[in-house]
């Protein structure tokens, strides 16, 4: 493909915009005419709001460029001017290459939060600042136009990347609904991840809906780290991750069930809610393993409530009624011997009997 800009412009810019996150690789240029005497590379990774300088070209850094490094960088994310590809021959076929990561640096982990701010893009623009002139403005100053004969022309611009998705994918489709231009063409990397490990979103960048019970990693190599379902025991369709939860079961469990059903509670709706107890028999998945407590509020401590589960060591009953003090029966709906007037609000049910003496 060939690009044509203004004849006798220095500042010009080639961008490149595109439908979703990208994970740049190389950037490759290939030119008709000189290549320019200075120019710089930009990346955008949230759709042209800010940009960042991956890399300066220039013939003479020193002087295109003063506050930036000349090369190699010292650090992986060092931002430096290059004069590798600015030299005036040869006159045409000569190219640009920019890798976005240096070979020399050892890269362990590609998602890493640094190495994410460096590859990954939404626009490309690359900024051509000055023309190579052969000195002409020099030698023929009051010919006001003698740079019109200088221009840039590529014979080619190859972008190269992958859609991005954390590991948890390795096919990408179109983005539906986002642009009407988007075409198929060989070797064209499209950006919706079909994602695996039970993650989901536009670059597998999240936990699946119910698979919230371990934390969202990258899968980096063999490590698949795939999210997994959260326990609810039946009783719920919803979750979400708690780390301080994940972190006080020693990285085990982090999922918190949400709107648990059939009289249900708890992180994992394996507990009856007050006011109900677990059916003796019963698996707690069971949808009606719970069911109302049978204790009169009057008589019973906590407004009714019930003993939830059976368990002997605590020496708990499942659907046992806590009696007040005055108080009995299965119910708890009974004054004891020698007691009367059952009631709400007394906090021992029942008052004592006194015996009339008559004179």
């Amino acid at each position: 493909m060939n690009f044509f800009v203004a004849v006798g412009v220095h500042h010009v810019s080639i961008q490149l915009d595109l439908e979703i996150l990208f994970q740049f690789s190389h950037l490759f240029l290939s030119f008709k005419t000189f290549r320019p005497a200075a120019m710089l590379v930009e990346r955008s990774s949230d759709y042209g709001q800010t940009w960042r300088v991956i890399r300066y070209f220039a013939y003479d850094c020193a002087s295109a460029f003063p506050n930036i490094p000349p090369g190699p960088a010292q650090r992986v994310d060092d931002v430096i001017c290059d004069s590798k590809y600015s030299d005036l021959e040869p006159s045409t076929g000569g190219e640009v290459v920019l890798k976005a990561l240096d070979p020399h640096f050892q890269i362990n982990d590609p998602y890493s939060h640094e190495i994410r701010e460096l590859t990954t893009f939404t626009n490309l623009r690359i900024n051509f600042t000055q023309l190579h002139t052969l000195g002409d403005t020099r030698l023929w100053r009051r010919q006001a136009r003698v740079d019109e004969k200088y221009y840039y022309a590529l014979y080619e611009m190859v972008v190269r990347g992958s859609c991005f998705c954390y590991g948890h994918a390795s096919q990408c489709i179109p983005i539906e609904n986002i642009r009407g231009d988007v075409f198929n063409q060989q070797g064209m990397v499209h950006g919706r991840c079909i994602c695996q490990h039970n993650t989901d979103g536009v670059n597998c960048e999240r936990c699946k809906d119910f698979y919230n019970d371990s934390p969202w990693q990258p899968a980096i190599g063999s490590e698949r780290d795939e999210c997994r379902r959260c326990n609810c025991n039946g009783h719920s369709e919803k979750c979400h991750f708690d780390m301080a939860v994940y972190l006080a079961s020693g990285e085990v469990s982090g999922g918190i069930c949400d709107e648990c059903q059939h009289n249900t509670m708890s992180q994992n709706c394996n507990q009856c809610k007050p006011f109900f107890y677990q059916v003796p028999g019963k698996i707690i998945s069971d949808p009606y393993a719970c069911v109302a407590c049978n204790c009169d509020p009057k008589g019973s401590l906590n407004n009714g409530t019930c003993e939830s589960h059976t368990d002997p060591s605590l020496g708990t009953v499942a659907g046992r009624c806590i009696c007040k003090r005055n108080v009995e029966g299965t119910r708890c709906d009974q004054c004891k011997s020698g007691y009367f007037g059952l009631s709400a609000v007394n906090p021992e049910g029942c008052e004592v009997c006194f015996a009339s003496t008559l004179p």
